[in-house]
Order: structure tokens, then sequence, then C-alpha cells
């Protein structure tokens, strides 16, 4: 089971991804920014579809993709196009969650998207016959002493061989 944490701590939203695949599936790519539309993207990518399952752009927005929606569905041999890549076109967007609202998602596989969008945190679904969203409410955590590890920025920037975001 694919698992998506996201809590609030001091103005920042911590995100974690625990993706659940067949051990057969090859790796994926390491993490690198990529060129897509006029957006940077930084995203491991799917070897086998080129889409990826965990995408942050070049506005800070996050898109984790889950596998499935809100029921079971029966596997189709074919689909129009990959879940992930349905993911980078929705992060490639001046804003996903209006890009969402449009975007075509006849004859693909069903799925869940968690986006943070800004301030902003949404729960996207489609389950192959509607669009669904609708607002998250993240838990807020505080702690007695600070982390001085997490670095915020606007927007995505390469240091050192290091990706800041």
């Amino acid at each position: 089971m694919c698992t998506v944490t996201l809590v609030r701590n001091e103005g920042k939203i911590i995100i974690t991804s625990n993706r659940d695949e067949r051990t057969t599936r090859p790796a994926s790519h390491k993490p690198e920014l990529q060129l897509v539309g006029n957006k940077k993207l930084l995203f491991p990518k799917d070897p086998l579809a080129g889409g990826s399952w965990f995408v942050v752009d070049d506005d800070s927005n996050v898109g984790v993709l889950l596998n499935g929606a809100d029921k079971p569905h029966s596997i189709k041999p074919s689909y129009r196009m990959s879940r992930g890549v349905i993911l980078l076109n929705l992060l490639a967007a001046s804003s996903p969650i209006n890009e969402w609202q449009k975007i075509d998602l006849t004859e693909i596989e069903p799925f869940t998207v968690i986006l943070t969008q800004g301030r902003q945190s949404y729960q996207l679904q489609w389950n192959e016959t509607a669009k669904t969203w609708y607002h998250l409410n993240i838990l807020e955590i505080s702690s007695g002493h600070r982390q001085h590890c997490i670095l915020k920025k606007s927007g995505l920037q390469e240091q050192n061989g290091s990706i800041l975001f």
C-alpha cells in the first residue's frame, strides 16, 4: 500500500511518501530537475512510463500520486496515458488545481493525487467516471527545539549538487 503523510511544522509542510510497487518493476531514475513545458520540475523518473509519483515544481507546489481511487477497479490491458505523466502535466501547469478542473482523464486508470499548492492542500481523485477534489486539513505539530536542517527557498535551485526548494 502506498502511503503519503503531510504534517505542518512552523509554517512548513513536511511530506513523506512510501511507494509500494512490484519488485519486478525497474528502479526509477534519481530525482533531477527537468523542464516540462515552461516549468522546472524535480522528480524521480519512471523508466517504463516516463512519469513520476512525486513531483515538486519551481513554485514549491508538490504532487504525490497514489494508485487507485475510492473503490477497487478492474485493470484494463492498456490505458491512454500513464498516471505519472498526468501528474507531471498537472505540476507543469501554472495552477495545478485549475488544471485539474480542465484535464481530460478519459481512458486513464483510477488514481489519487495529494497536492500542495501555495498554502493549500488537496486530495484529487479520478475513479474512471468522475473527478473529485477537496481541501485537506493538515495537522500542525510543534517541537521543543528547532531543526536547522530544513532550508526553505522560493522555487527550486541547484547549489553544490543539491536541490533546494
